[in-house]
């Protein structure tokens, strides 16, 4: 079996801890008995509607664009 890549782009907002939960879950994504991922991210873009970053607030709603790749399992072609 092959594995294939699909391209991903999100704009997602979210509280600064959703967001932690979000890396957390794409990190854990997939068969944690093999270390399989199944979602990697390329790249984050962080923005911060209130003008800038409140460090002490986990609550501060914060918007973010990703970018990132899902894997799956593609069936081997003969030729």
């Amino acid at each position: 079996t092959n594995v294939s890549a699909l391209p991903v782009s999100m704009n997602i907002e979210g509280t600064r801890e959703n967001f932690f939960k979000f890396l957390d879950f794409v990190e854990t994504s997939g068969s944690l008995e093999r270390g399989l991922r199944l979602m990697a991210i390329n790249s984050i873009q962080l923005n911060f509607p209130d003008g800038g970053e409140i460090v002490d607030n986990a609550k501060q709603v914060i918007n973010f664009t990703v970018d990132m790749a899902a894997y799956y399992q593609t069936p081997r072609t003969r030729r």
